[in-house]
């Protein structure tokens, strides 16, 4: 659970966890900071979520980029916004003025390079990060670009963006665009594919029948266009620019690829979209016409988020490393204080030297210390777990005779669902002592809120599986335990209940 509150001038965060193992906290946060005041004098903070993609989930590293947000010097979650937050000098208000100074495409490539942290060269792919990314090099049809002509002239620096269609042969080429570092278009050609069109692909490539009725120009004519621009020595720049010079079928091997020049934020294997690097680092919507991509307005962004990065050095927009490190340790990096109530166990694990720690034994005791600490001014998270409910399924999973009863019981329920496809047949019924812990969940939740100060945001994170069972089975299956049921039937009831146990739900809200 988590909590960012605005309150004389003051805000806090609180994050809870509950229903789950070890890996799960809660706690409040209440930095003070300052807030725009774009809504004006009497401003609420609130939360506003973005639309998800399907089959979109969240895991505990998004919930923690969320507090690090609030509370640091993290990156605006994908997933959610939250109006009135505090100004952060370091990365909002400067990456701003940044990015105006360098809109215009007012400066030449000599002006540009004047006192860079790094030479541009620094930011182009090496040869293994191109053979990593899936550039192709040196392949058999392709035209390679020529060193430029001794004693003359050229573009150092321009960047690209092709569109394509779906032939009968694959993608091919149906535009080409290119532009300098001024943002002047260089070149901007329709081209007619080589093959039969299966798909004019218009949704991206913005391209429809009527655009290519009358178009002549072919591969090659682009080609030879190109290679009159681009130099062996030029720095070409793109998003994901292996599929542009796989469809133009040119090798190329300086290059600035934004795809990769700006990491994601999540540390995964993903790679940014141009329209979020574009939102993110210019504050511009882009691909928002309704027809397609625009390669023009496509290759200038790329140049421009390119020139960003190359002007304030390779650290600007990588994601901060304290996405894999504690976050009480980076709560207390950035001058927060923070208070952690858990088990001992779980507290000696989590804590931190700037961390107030209280070792608890009950969810009672819990639910007293933080209703306490989110009061406090100078606390800014607060985390503390209800462990009850984990608690209860432990104690059913330690009792042989009855979990070996419940597996019984989940293994006759899963045959019945083959046999009849009846998927009613799985729901059980809630005991009265399960009843009276969840009541009392519910009631510590509820009051804890209700203690919270005027625009405290609070983060509830509540698992849906029973791990205890999950942990008891995984030691069944492993020491091979003597079971009057069948291995194999126990290792489709432990899949159905990891898979359960997988999943939880994220509540965030601004108390008001």
């Amino acid at each position: 659970m988590a909590s960012q509150h605005q309150h004389n001038n003051k805000a806090a965060t609180t994050a809870f966890n509950e229903e789950t193992e070890d890996d799960n906290l809660e706690t409040t946060v209440n930095p003070k900071a300052k807030f725009y005041d774009i809504y004006g004098p009497e401003a609420k903070a609130e939360v506003v979520f973005k639309t998800p993609e399907a089959k979109s989930t969240l895991n505990l590293q998004d919930v923690q980029g969320l507090v690090t947000w609030v509370l640091s010097d993290g990156f605006m979650p994908p997933w959610v916004f939250i109006k009135t937050k505090r100004k952060r000098k370091e990365i909002d208000s400067q990456e701003s003025n940044q990015t105006s100074e360098l809109g215009n495409f007012s400066h030449s490539f000599e002006e540009f390079t004047k006192d860079l942290p790094f030479p541009v060269a620094y930011y182009t792919l090496t040869t293994k990060q191109q053979e990593d990314n899936g550039y192709a090099l040196n392949q058999p049809g392709f035209v390679s670009t020529l060193p430029s002509p001794s004693g003359s002239s050229f573009h150092e620096i321009v960047a690209l963006d092709c569109e394509m269609c779906v032939t009968s042969e694959g993608f091919e080429l149906t535009r080409v665009t290119l532009v300098d570092i001024k943002g002047q278009v260089l070149l901007d050609k329709l081209v007619k594919p080589s093959n039969a069109i299966v798909d004019y692909n218009t949704r991206f490539s913005g391209i429809t029948p009527e655009m290519l009725d009358g178009v002549t120009i072919r591969l090659k004519d682009v080609q030879e266009d190109f290679l009159k621009l681009v130099y062996k020595e030029t720095v070409l720049v793109g998003h994901s620019l292996e599929n542009d010079l796989l469809a133009l079928k040119i090798s190329h091997n300086t290059v600035i690829d934004t795809a990769i020049l700006y990491q994601n934020p999540t540390g995964r294997i993903y790679k940014s979209a141009l329209r979020v690097l574009a939102k993110r680092f210019l504050s511009r919507d882009i691909q928002q016409s309704g027809n397609g991509h625009d390669s023009i307005e496509d290759a200038k962004t790329a140049m421009e988020l390119a020139l960003l990065k190359i002007k304030n050095g390779p650290d600007f927009g990588s994601p901060p490393s304290f996405m894999r490190r504690k976050l009480l340790s980076v709560l207390s990096e950035s001058g927060k204080t923070a208070s952690f109530i858990d088990d001992i166990s779980i507290a000696k694990r989590y804590a931190s030297e700037s961390s107030h720690t209280f070792p608890v034994c009950s969810d009672d005791e819990a639910f007293s210390k933080a209703k306490k600490e989110v009061r406090k001014d100078r606390v800014h998270f607060v985390w503390t777990r209800f462990s009850e409910l984990y608690s209860y399924y432990k104690k059913q999973a330690d009792d042989e005779a009855q979990f070996n009863a419940k597996v019984a019981g989940l293994i006759a329920v899963q045959t019945c669902q083959e046999k009849t496809a009846n998927k009613n047949s799985a729901k059980s019924s809630i005991s009265p002592e399960l009843k009276e812990i969840l009541t009392r969940i519910n009631s510590r939740v509820s009051k804890l809120y209700a203690s919270l100060p005027t625009n405290a945001m609070l983060i509830l994170c509540t698992g849906h599986g029973d791990i205890a069972a999950v942990h008891r089975l995984r030691k069944m299956l492993t020491e091979q335990n003597k079971t009057n049921a069948p291995r194999e039937a126990i290792v489709k009831v432990l899949e159905e209940l990891q898979a359960q146990a997988e999943v939880a739900l994220c509540f965030v809200g601004v108390k008001h």
